[in-house]
């Protein structure tokens, strides 16, 4: 028996050493580390705060108020960044990290030196690394390539700046990251760097402290990634200026508190293959300044990432008037794209592409001129708007005066479309308060043989008395103009007989309870329209406008349906017998476009005026000879 136990007794000590010896560590491999320390200035010794610890990529830890720092991370080996305001970045490599276990750092930090800049950069170029702060102390030139390190700070003195002169070789690389970006600013602000300008608290930084980087030459590749500009803008309204076809890179980057009614950043007379990417603008006066020939994408930010309401004075992009060449895209959805100078031209060849949301405001005057391929590409949840650059329901107040301008019918001129073939595009598009031109009075215009196709969009509040908001009086027979809406304009649509029409335009504002019409209620057909091909009039809801004779000739035809008025203002309809299809379909009448009782009131005066027989000809069959006057029943107020 004693032996028995004995036995069990060995058993259940080697089964406890078993488990034990199987059982989980108290520091598995699987375990993090920690990393803990302090922070030290090199020469005092004092104990820093606010010092950030990261690996390159995202910052691990910050020092509290005694220089103290603690982090866990996963086990392996890493080169630590230890950075701080006014301190050299000091990087402490391959430190070792075990699981479960404390790595302990004492850190000493050394001051970044002053250095004074008074001369040029010469043409051999020049390396500013991150050890030190510049102090820019007059206008230099830059006269050769200008590397500019990681964490570099470079602070202006009031009314200086920069000339990088591309045709002597001059050129920026200023490629920080986003741990350690490289700082543009005022010598008053004491934020990066410390107290520079050494008066303590006795100045701050103020918008135009500095003037402005000047970029040109058209073989200037300057390269701006992961850089903030503060306080500048004094000269030329701009913080930076790309000039005289310059194509530069701007990415990443950070643009605020810059005075500039030419933008902060001035990109207007920059080269078609500039970069603007990823960018932050806030605090400006103007963000920004481009061409036609710079495309934009919706990486940019417009307002600060820490308080979305924080934008700019003037929430717009500014457009310069120049000639577009290329095919461009504009697709920034934040902030309206505005167009302030006269005239814009897309020349033959050439194509200008606007994405979903994009809105365009049109400053006084503005038109464009269309003779290459103007393509516009909003949905049924983000159109595109053309309006009024004093228009606050799209997109806000751009012009930032308040209520003190509302937008109004005509503030901006029109859209041409011009050269045969032309088959530009306008998709879920929205035309407000154009048709500003005394000469043109139309917002868009179709030329003649072009095929545009405008689909799903809008034309509310634009003038277009004489002739029409949109005429397509010339177009061609591959124009499109299917299921718009126009309401509170003039004469809402002007065509000719090439293209057809077909019920699933709307006349009538159906989106509220108030209806609204236009004031000439009636898609007018040009004088003297011949129908070209086999076309088809469909709409009902209000009536067909003959300016004066609508000739359908042999081999061509013009099918009804049923409800459809022809007015006419003067003149006959001469047709061949047997090309004018359903002419006495239910419905379907031919009278003067006086006769409200038909079609309604499409001379838009109420009834100050009635119709009386004799205010048109009338109809004519040519077939016969001689012709003959058609006396059918749904002819009403004719001569014959």
């Amino acid at each position: 028996m004693r032996k028995f136990n004995l036995l069990i007794s060995l058993l259940i000590v080697f089964l406890s050493l078993m488990f034990y010896g199987c059982g989980s560590d108290p520091a598995s491999n699987n375990d993090p580390g920690t990393v803990e320390g302090t922070v030290e200035d090199h020469l005092s010794g004092i104990l820093l705060h606010d010092i950030q610890i990261s690996n390159g990529d995202e910052v691990l830890a910050t020092t509290n108020s005694s220089g103290d720092f603690s982090f866990q991370i996963e086990k392996g080996t890493y080169d630590l960044h230890f950075s701080g305001n006014g301190y050299i970045t000091h990087i402490e490599q391959n430190v070792e990290v075990k699981a479960g276990k404390i790595t302990e750092l004492e850190i000493f930090l050394d001051k970044i030196e002053t250095y004074e800049i008074s001369t040029d950069v010469s043409p051999n170029g020049a390396t500013w690394n991150n050890d030190r702060i510049y102090h820019i102390n007059d206008d230099i030139n830059i006269l050769g390539p200008l590397t500019i390190t990681e964490g570099t700070i470079i602070k202006f003195k009031d009314g200086v700046g920069w000339n990088v002169d591309g045709e002597s070789g001059g050129e920026i690389i200023a490629m920080g990251t986003g741990l350690e970006p490289i700082i543009f600013t005022s010598w008053h602000d004491d934020v990066p760097g410390g107290d520079s300008n050494g008066n303590q608290n006795a100045t701050s930084p103020d918008r135009g402290d500095w003037e402005n980087i000047k970029i040109n030459g058209a073989d200037n590749n300057s390269v701006f990634e992961y850089c903030k500009f503060y306080y500048g803008g004094s000269e030329e309204d701009c913080v930076l200026y790309v000039d005289n076809g310059a194509n530069i890179s701007i990415t990443d980057c950070v643009l605020s508190m810059n005075k500039g009614d030419n933008g902060a950043l001035n990109a207007s007379k920059a080269g078609s293959e500039t970069v603007i990417q990823n960018n932050t603008f806030f605090g400006n006066v103007w963000p920004l300044n481009i061409n036609m020939n710079i495309g934009l994408d919706s990486t940019n930010l417009f307002t600060n990432p820490q308080n979305r309401s924080y934008g700019n004075d003037f929430d717009g992009i500014l457009v310069n008037n120049s000639i577009l060449d290329g095919n461009i895209n504009w697709s920034e959805n934040e902030i309206a794209f505005v167009l302030s100078e006269a005239d814009y031209i897309i020349p033959a060849g050439n194509t200008l592409t606007i994405g979903p949301g994009v809105s365009v405001k049109m400053m006084d005057d503005v038109s464009w001129q269309v003779d290459g391929t103007l393509t516009v590409n909003g949905t049924e949840t983000a159109p595109v708007n053309i309006t009024s650059y004093k228009d606050d329901d799209v997109w806000g107040d751009t012009n930032g005066d308040g209520e003190a301008t509302s937008a109004a019918v005509g503030d901006w001129d029109f859209i041409k479309i011009s050269g045969d073939g032309n088959d530009s595009s306008f998709e879920y598009c929205n035309f407000y308060y154009g048709g500003g031109d005394v000469f043109s009075d139309y917002t868009l215009y179709l030329g003649s043989g072009t095929d545009v196709s405008i689909t799903h969009c809008e034309f509310v509040n634009n003038i277009g008395l004489n002739i029409a908001v949109l005429d397509a009086g010339e177009a061609g027979s591959g124009t499109i103009i299917r299921n718009n809406t126009f309401y509170l304009n003039q004469k809402p649509l002007l065509i000719n007989g090439s293209f057809s029409i077909d019920n699933s335009n709307n006349f009538i504002d159906i989106s509220t309870s108030n209806y609204y019409t236009n004031e000439f209620n009636a898609i007018f057909v040009k004088e003297e329209s011949q129908i070209e091909g086999d076309i088809f009039w469909e709409e009902g809801e209000l009536s067909f406008v003959m300016m004066s004779n609508l000739f359908i000739n042999e081999d061509n035809s013009l099918s009804l349906s049923q409800n459809i008025t022809l007015k006419f203002m003067e003149g006959s309809l001469d047709y061949y017998g047997d090309n004018l299809f359903n002419y006495d379909a239910t419905g379907v009448y031919f009278t003067s476009w006086l006769d409200d009782d038909h079609g309604g009131d499409s001379n838009g005066d109420g009834s100050a005026s009635s119709p009386a027989i004799g205010d048109w000809l009338g109809i004519r069959n040519k077939s016969t000879a001689p012709d003959t006057w058609e006396d059918w029943g749904n002819i009403l107020y004719s001569e014959y």
